[in-house]
């Protein structure tokens, strides 16, 4: 779900002339990307500690 997020914010960041907007679209696409590496660290760190 998460890298459909990033595709779909990157994507519009690209079709808004407006820097602004834009800008914004990168900045979510970017906050997707920290939440996907966040949650990949928890599952790591769980499943590692269970072994």
């Amino acid at each position: 779900m998460r890298k459909n997020s990033f595709k779909l914010y990157t994507e519009m960041s690209l079709k808004f002339p407006d820097e602004e907007i834009s800008t914004l679209f990168r900045r979510l696409a970017a906050d997707e990307a920290k939440h996907k590496l966040h949650f990949e660290k928890l599952y790591d760190d769980f499943i590692s500690g269970g072994n």
